[in-house]
């Protein structure tokens, strides 16, 4: 429900945004001046500055152009706080300041941002333990996931190699003491959620050292399904 509720937000936004686009490209080129007589004569510079802007209130300026007695252009007021000609020109530098200092902050951003697997994953993600546990099989069903259960004597906990991101959008990790055709048993536990390509490692409750157990994996998005399951026999 959520979901689809969701999907006619973003689709009510596409449709707003393509038709503000539709009503902006011939505002800013030719409408424009019938609201306000400075913009006569504007550059392309000023005219792509105002663009997002017009996108976003183009109901309003819809009315306002409709409105609108005439298209004929009024004298611009030389005599006052500023002139046609020296809002142009703040027009030209801000878009020129826009086009240049975009780049270098976004740069910037890039070159500054953490590691993922030393920041997001170092939160998430429990230390590895040392001791690996030889199992059956290390590979899940139908994804692309790599196993490694651990243990340091007294806990165990598993490790995910993820080689490449998943083709489910949201996964989520189950273990169990069994598992069901259909899903996960009510008594299952939840260990976190899973993404790649990256490292997780995920510590499994006390009781997993004692009973053989399931590792189920869970796409959230839409109706629940299993997308891949693998028991944690070991050799």
């Amino acid at each position: 429900m959520f979901e689809t509720i969701v999907g006619y937000f973003w689709s009510v936004v596409l449709v707003y945004a393509i038709a503000g686009f539709l009503f902006g490209v011939p505002f800013v080129s030719f409408w424009s001046r019938r609201l306000d007589p400075a913009a006569h004569g504007g550059s392309w510079g000023f005219r792509l500055t105002i663009l997002p802007g017009v996108v976003a209130l183009w109901p309003l300026l819809f009315v306002k152009t409709l409105r609108s007695k005439s298209a004929r252009q009024t004298p611009p007021d030389t005599e006052g706080f500023c002139s046609a000609g020296a809002l142009r020109r703040m027009h030209g530098a801000a878009f020129l300041a826009i086009v240049v200092l975009v780049p270098v902050i976004c740069g910037a951003a890039l070159l500054i941002r953490p590691n993922e697997k030393q920041s997001v994953v170092a939160q998430l993600s429990p230390a590895a333990f040392a001791e690996s546990v030889p199992l059956a099989s290390s590979r899940p069903d139908n994804l692309p996931v790599e196993v490694t259960l651990r243990t340091d004597g007294r806990h165990f906990q598993v490790q995910l190699d993820i080689a490449r991101p998943l083709e489910e959008p949201v996964v989520a990790l189950y273990w169990s003491a069994g598992h069901l055709p259909d899903g996960v048993p009510s008594d299952a536990v939840f260990l976190g959620s899973v993404w790649g390509p990256t490292r997780l490692a995920f510590s499994l409750p006390d009781e997993a050292g004692k009973t053989p157990g399931v590792l189920t994996f869970i796409a959230l998005v839409g109706e629940q399904r299993v997308v891949g399951t693998l028991p944690l026999n070991r050799r």
